[in-house]
């Protein structure tokens, strides 16, 4: 199930740092970046503590943020639109199992998978599975359909599905961002907004 071609390892200042590449690491990563409880600031830590472990120096911090960040997302600038709106990691974790499961047929209870495969398998499941046949409800227009009964028949599974709204920023996260932001000179303000 290893590909070489996945990333193991990130540098910072002549450092070398394994990355644990488990997918439930990065799931895990995503749980804290949802954590309306944690500023900014604390969240990079947790999520640092947890791909790359406790002895990563403090010097090394700004090179590996961005560095953390392109790993989450799997190399992608930005997360799609479109994609936000029909899918999330930690809502639809156990659909993804099931249709991994389903169109793979394999356990991910039973094994180890690096957090890009676990993407590349999302990412080719099939319509049947039951992810995408969430997926595309949730990505239905309802203005579209004609017939009153099945629009409202189709809000009305639209809103039990949805993807719920996370993380409103406390007042004490933002004087806890803004102290950052002095000490950093603001470059951690868009690594800590990247869950937004």
């Amino acid at each position: 199930m290893w590909c070489n071609m996945y990333p193991t390892k990130m540098e910072a200042n002549g450092h070398i740092y394994p990355i644990n590449t488990d997918y439930r690491v990065a799931l895990k990563c995503i749980k804290i970046y949802k954590d309306n409880t944690l500023s900014g600031i604390e969240k990079y830590f947790a999520i640092e503590y947890l791909l790359l472990g406790e002895n990563v120096d403090i010097n090394d911090c700004a090179i590996l943020q961005p560095k953390i960040d392109a790993y989450l997302r799997c190399g992608k600038e930005e997360n799609d639109s479109e994609e936000e709106i029909t899918y999330d990691y930690i809502q639809d974790e156990i659909l993804t199992k099931t249709s991994i499961r389903q169109c793979y047929h394999i356990n991910l209870n039973e094994i180890k998978m690096h957090w890009y495969e676990y993407n590349e398998l999302i990412g080719g499941l099939t319509e049947e599975t039951v992810i995408n046949r969430y997926r595309e409800i949730r990505g239905k227009n309802p203005s579209e359909i004609q017939d009153e009964k099945q629009r409202n028949k189709l809000i009305e599974i639209q809103n039990k599905i949805a993807i719920k709204e996370t993380h409103i920023k406390t007042k004490n996260e933002e004087e806890l961002d803004k102290f950052w932001d002095n000490i950093t000179g603001g470059s951690w303000k868009k690594w800590a907004m990247m869950e937004k």
